[in-house]
């Protein structure tokens, strides 16, 4: 795909989405239209959480990520709405002018088909001239650039070159190179077509708005304001381009999204006083990646289990941060055969959903643990992970020679349900070591177990507890006199949803509930066990 793209300046995928999808799509984008898009008509994705839904889409963004690398980021988005008989002139994308690296989706979502699609000359990207500009040395003015003319100037930097007129239908997506010389005529003397275009660039290539009223040549560019951006995939660390965290998730139940968090983990030796359980809640909500995630410690007494093995709807890790406890699982999904594990500070858990599991303290003193919990979309994947316990004691309280680096021990990494990747490693900074701020397009949840570090301009002692949203700027430094050490844990969270809006969803839902009243009781009792401050509280739990 990438040798054929480099050649002709374009890929077309089929069948990427269904007519019924696309309808979907269409009707989700529209239904958000009342937010303004963000300094620019191309900024909406910004501001409409129905454009950064398909933006992100795992459907879409693996291909984007094949042609122009891992590290992704979105400038452009918009829909484009073409009348019977409607010319669209021949153009290329001025904003893609500055070399390779940028990749242009353009899908139809209606009345898509060979007499409503795009129309381009493959290979032209390679002509090393903006057409534009060809026709003002030419004397044409660009409403007269017409495809006899397309065909004579494009022979003239490859003989032999043609119009293509692109075969596609609605849900078919094409990814175009943005040099590439391109345009529409509306043949259809009934249809109106309606399409969307995705604009994505790799990461570290500067992205300017054209003054497009100005035609002169070499182009100008504003130097301000910069269009705004999204980290879609991978992480940034330029400051080129204005990067934005765009439109949280839809969440699952709580409206308050989570940003940035810093929290110390306050362990006191009198607690959990005359109760089993204490709770500390630290973070519930959605994030620009994930429809929920759900933060908290816990203080166990000796001798304590916090509740029965049970099963809830979400993923979970669960990491001792003081103390010994037996981590509880069961060895298959369903099996009921629970194995315990002995864990110490630095030793988890990952639990898929639905996983029965528990813990218990069987020691004299109270234990501390931490837990993530998270929710996003969910569709197939082979090869998830299952359950795993992660040793990590050892190599957490293990002495090592100073290094003119920052050292990572991988510690897990897979696909899960909900995750198109979870990762895991433990870090070791000398004293003065870094990195520099950056944007992820993911979110990382840190346990600080050593020494003393800076973030966020804070300064950060052990233990503690820190949370980067996907989209939020964030570096670290080591700023006292011995070694720091960190665990920390990436949540890729895939996106194959359709945006749904909570008031659609709800409006669903009531239409399931009605011919499922089992949906009905499961809400009663979740509304009961919230009320009620069930300990070990779970949301969505399902006890045995």
């Amino acid at each position: 795909m990438m040798q054929a793209f480099d050649k002709l300046g374009y890929h077309i995928e089929h069948a990427v989405f269904s007519k019924t999808e696309c309808r979907k799509i269409l009707k989700s984008i529209r239904a958000e239209e009342h937010r303004a898009p963000m300094i620019w008509e191309k900024g909406c994705a910004i501001t409409n959480p129905a454009w950064a839904a398909l933006a992100r889409n795992d459907r879409l963004v693996d291909i984007v990520s094949e042609l122009i690398g891992e590290h992704v980021i979105l400038w452009g988005s918009s829909l484009l709405i073409r009348v019977p008989n409607q010319v669209h002139q021949w153009h290329d994308d001025l904003e893609s002018a500055n070399g390779d690296g940028f990749v242009t989706l353009w899908m139809g979502l209606e009345k898509t088909d060979p007499d409503t699609s795009l129309k381009l000359v493959p290979g032209s990207h390679r002509f090393n001239k903006l057409l534009y500009q060809l026709a003002k040395e030419k004397g044409v003015l660009r409403q007269n650039i017409d495809d006899e003319k397309i065909i004579e100037w494009s022979n003239l930097f490859q003989p032999g070159s043609d119009i293509e007129n692109l075969d596609t239908y609605d849900g078919d997506a094409l990814f175009i190179d943005g040099r590439l010389w391109h345009g529409s005529t509306n043949r259809s003397k009934v249809k109106k077509r309606i399409a969307v275009l995705l604009q994505y660039v790799r990461a570290g290539k500067a992205v300017r708005i054209p003054k497009f009223s100005h035609q002169r040549w070499p182009m100008e560019y504003f130097t301000s304001p910069k269009p705004p951006c999204l980290v879609i995939r991978g992480s940034s660390q330029d400051n080129e381009n204005h990067i934005m965290p765009g439109p949280h998730a839809t969440p699952i139940s709580s409206k308050f999204a989570i940003t940035t968090l810093i929290e110390s983990l306050d362990i006191r030796e009198d607690e959990p006083g005359h109760e089993d359980l204490k709770i500390f809640d630290l973070v519930r909500g959605p994030t620009t990646g994930l429809r929920l995630m759900e933060c908290h410690y816990a203080v166990l007494a000796p001798g304590k289990m916090p509740h029965p093995p049970h099963i809830h709807d979400e993923e979970e890790i669960q990491m001792i941060v003081h103390g010994e406890a037996e981590l509880i699982a069961e060895d298959a999904k369903g099996s009921n055969n629970m194995k315990r594990f002995l864990a110490k500070p630095g030793d988890f858990i990952y639990h898929p959903a639905n996983w029965r599991h528990t813990y218990e303290n069987m020691t004299e003193k109270p234990v501390v643990g931490i837990v993530f919990k998270w929710i996003t979309d969910e569709y197939h994947s082979s090869e998830t992970l299952k359950s795993t316990f992660v040793k990590c004691s050892d190599t957490l309280v293990k002495d090592r020679e100073p290094s003119n680096n920052i050292e990572f021990d991988g510690l897990l990494k897979g696909k899960t349900g909900y995750l198109r990747t979870l990762e895991s490693h433990m870090a070791t900074l000398q004293p003065g070591q870094g990195y520099d701020p950056h944007i992820d397009g993911h979110d990382v949840g840190i346990i600080h177990f050593e020494g003393q570090i800076e973030t966020l301009g804070e300064t950060v002692n052990t233990p503690s507890f820190i949370y980067y949203s996907a989209g939020q700027k964030h570096g670290m430094k080591n700023t006292g006199d011995t070694v720091s050490k960190h665990i920390a844990f990436e949540f890729h969270g895939k996106h194959g949803d359709i945006y749904e809006s909570q008031s659609k969803r709800r409006k669903r839902r009531l239409r399931q509930a009605i011919t499922n009243p089992k949906i009905i009781f499961k809400h009663l009792k979740w509304r009961l066990d919230k009320i009620l401050k069930k300990p070990g509280h779970v949301w969505a739990e399902k006890e045995q």
